[in-house]
């Protein structure tokens, strides 16, 4: 498993010894590393909610209504509540 946080402050402490040593352009480029493989960037955009937060009632509601309209796909009862059709197959499967 990696660590990828623990490699970052290895490879800055290994730049800073190597600065100590008279070898800044060899400190530079693991600077350069760490700075472009290992810092995480901030997201360019997040997708909005678009489904209704699952509660334990809302399952239930799906259930029955599902029980009640079992013509009707999970997505067109995902439609129906707003929520995403995955939301509706773990209700319906009991496991929300």
């Amino acid at each position: 498993m990696s660590d990828i946080p623990q490699a970052r402050q290895e490879l800055l402490v290994l730049a800073d010894d190597l600065e100590g040593y008279g070898m800044p352009t060899s400190a530079s480029t693991i600077m350069d590393i760490v700075e472009g493989y290992l810092t995480r960037r901030s997201p360019r955009r997040v997708a909005r909610r678009v489904s209704a937060p699952m509660t334990a009632e809302l399952a239930e509601r799906i259930r029955k209504f599902a029980q009640a309209a079992p013509h009707l796909a999970q997505t067109e009862i995902a439609k129906a509540f707003q929520v995403n059709p995955g939301r509706v197959s773990e209700a319906l499967a009991g496991q929300r």
